[in-house]
């Protein structure tokens, strides 16, 4: 960029999946979300093969906000510079990987500054932690260690509560026959009953997210319909 200078900005990115796991990487303000997507799949080991999303409000369910991007690059059509995204320091971004399996990450805004010419953006300030595996309730088929099957199940397994984990088993069936393409629209009024006492079972914030973890599904709708 020559001698050119830029705004910077300092983002601390930590995975749902292990909070103690964090980056913090210092971009240049004429580099776009997409510049940021790339580097959260690069340094949390993600495969880079499903859809994912920014929300610039620190909501995952403001539509207003979102920023959202497919393996192939952006799809949404607004400017995605970071320094036209009037970021100051103390804002929590939301991001999210793969819509699926709902893989969130919490970016914060550590500090605001002024690029050196001569700099290299991502430049990666910190580190700690190992990233955690993409999908730690998932064991592929034909790579089952020995130890697996006396594996604790996921930390968030055991916190959902057991009329929210009673749930799980009917709303699995209805995943299941949705994704095999067998929807009886006559099982809307039930299907989306069923989904109103997930809902009302969850006490906690963080319940939602515990309630996905039990297995391959998600209660995301809208990111049923983007997936």
């Amino acid at each position: 960029m020559g001698n050119v200078s830029h705004s910077t900005y300092r983002l601390r990115i930590s995975p749902w999946r292990d909070r103690s796991c964090f980056r913090v990487i210092q971009f240049r303000g004429d580099q776009e979300l997409e510049v940021v997507h790339r580097i959260i799949q690069e340094l949390f080991d993600l495969d880079d093969d499903h859809c994912w999303a920014f929300h610039l409000s620190g909501d995952f369910d403001d539509r207003e906000t979102e920023y959202q991007g497919t393996p192939e690059g952006p799809v949404t059509r607004w400017a995605a510079r970071l320094d036209s995204l009037d970021l100051t320091v103390g804002m929590r971004i939301g991001y999210v990987y793969d819509f699926g399996d709902n893989l969130r990450h919490d970016i914060d805004v550590l500090e605001v500054g002024t690029s050196d010419p001569s700099g290299r953006y991502p430049l990666v300030v910190e580190q700690q932690g190992k990233p955690p595996p993409q999908y730690p309730w998932h064991v592929a088929e034909g790579d089952n260690p020995p130890e697996a099957a006396n594996a604790e199940p996921p930390p968030s397994a055991p916190d959902v509560p057991e009329s929210l984990r009673q749930l799980h088993e009917p709303f699995l069936a209805v995943w299941d026959r949705c994704g095999e393409g067998d929807y009886d629209p006559l099982a809307l009024d039930s299907d989306l009953a069923l989904a109103e006492r997930i809902l009302e079972a969850c006490v906690d914030p963080d319940d939602l997210q515990r309630f996905d973890s039990l297995g391959d599904t998600s209660l995301d709708f809208h990111g049923a319909d983007r997936a």
